[in-house]
């Protein structure tokens, strides 16, 4: 059962801090032009996401 429990921190952990991550990013673009920003933006975006995934990955078992 500590196991779990330990699964259940780790991944609220890594999605806090993959989503305050993506948050910094989009802080730090700033006024780059849109062909520079879109791209930074998506992989932004993903890094969350992709944690969400993974998560749903993990807990589907």
């Amino acid at each position: 059962m500590k196991q779990k429990g330990y699964k259940i921190l780790i991944s609220v952990l890594a999605l806090g801090f993959s989503t305050l991550s993506a948050c910094m990013g989009f802080g730090f673009m700033g006024n780059l032009p849109f062909s520079v920003r879109f791209p930074c933006g998506f992989v932004f975006l993903m890094a969350p996401l992709s944690v969400v995934w993974l998560l749903l990955v993990l807990w589907r078992k």
